[in-house]
């Protein structure tokens, strides 16, 4: 019924902690698919371990080489067999219910997805709410057909496949895989799931604990690396808006960049600007106010300093006063200055 695919790489210290939250679920799984990703550490020793205690419900898949968590969550969408399929990093682990109430929600709503609420775990004494301000309407609710409207907002819902349950099908027939980067694999796959889903359903619970762990790739990965990868996910991105939403594309992509400006890159900017000339301040708007702009561009690249760049502060002057300045007017700075 439920296939549960864990990706794992030199998670020795919380591997065990993950594998015993799933496999003592109330609604127990059909199967539990490890993909091990040429852990340099003791993860695959363990995994073995546990293989040999519960070979019923255990599946174990090695890569050959390290090959990054998209490819590895690739890898075990390709071998699962259940109706449903749920993701859960290996460093992280879920609630006893975690899986039932998900289940149950899905079922009730005949819809394509679940989502629960997650607790960040400091330590194993310290947890809180990932996304504590997650608007009230937002975490019990029926969505008849999930738009990218109050959805795709770091604020609301955290980009990530974890703490939720999808259709198999609706996964592969709709999502397809996940991108061959090693930094922000989630991001096209959350913004399709989004979009296309015709019913998304949420529950109030924190039934998922996520690990805040120093050593993973989140958080290890150089800052050139993330970039790199960034530009990457914006090519994606703007392309499954473009042909997916057709005359939405331009509000879509708005929306996108003004609340992930991480994207704000010169290779990024260049090629919006190319596609929409006409656009002008006033679509970005309605998005995020100047003082949230600038906070969040901060802590992105506090080594650049904010107003420093000059695409930047034309960007939060014309957001403030709300001209009607066209965008393409910004394409010089944005070409001609790397951020």
């Amino acid at each position: 019924m439920i296939s549960v695919i864990v990706t794992c790489y030199n998670n020795e210290a919380y591997i065990q902690a993950c594998l015993d939250s799933i496999r003592t679920q109330t609604l127990p799984p059909l199967e539990i698919i490890c993909v091990e990703d040429c852990s340099t550490d003791t993860t695959l020793e363990i995994l073995r371990t546990y293989l040999e205690r519960y070979p019923q419900s255990i599946r174990i898949i090695e890569h050959q080489t390290n090959q990054g968590i998209g490819v590895a969550r690739n890898t075990g969408l390709q071998a699962c067999r259940g109706d449903y399929v749920s993701f859960v990093d290996s460093d992280d682990f879920i609630h006893p219910n975690f899986l039932a109430e998900l289940y149950k929600n899905i079922k009730i709503f005949n819809a394509e997805i679940a989502y629960s609420r997650t607790l960040n775990m400091v330590d194993d004494n310290r947890a809180s709410l990932r996304i504590p301000n997650q608007p009230a309407w937002l975490q019990t609710c029926l969505l008849p057909k999930a738009s990218y409207h109050g959805l795709i907002h770091k604020k609301h819902m955290k980009i990530a496949p974890w703490s939720c349950l999808t259709k198999r099908s609706f996964w592969l027939n709709k999502i397809g895989e996940f991108p061959n980067i090693r930094y922000a694999e989630d991001s096209l796959p959350f913004l399709k799931r989004t979009v296309l889903a015709k019913k998304t359903c949420f529950v109030s619970e924190a039934v998922y604990y996520y690990r805040d762990n120093s050593t993973s790739l989140t958080n290890t990965y150089h800052c050139l690396q993330r970039e790199q990868c960034m530009i990457q996910v914006y090519h994606h991105c703007y392309e499954f808006l473009r042909l997916e939403l057709a005359g939405e594309t331009k509000a879509a992509f708005c929306y996108y960049v003004s609340n992930h400006p991480h994207l704000l890159n010169k290779p990024a900017l260049s090629r919006f600007v190319a596609d929409h000339p006409e656009l002008t301040a006033a679509d970005f708007k309605p998005w995020m106010s100047a003082v949230e702009h600038r906070r969040v561009f901060e802590r992105y690249h506090p080594q650049t300093g904010y107003l420093q760049h000059r695409g930047i502060k034309r960007l939060l002057t014309l957001m403030r006063y709300g001209t009607l300045k066209q965008l393409k007017t910004w394409q010089e700075p944005f070409v001609t200055r790397q951020i």
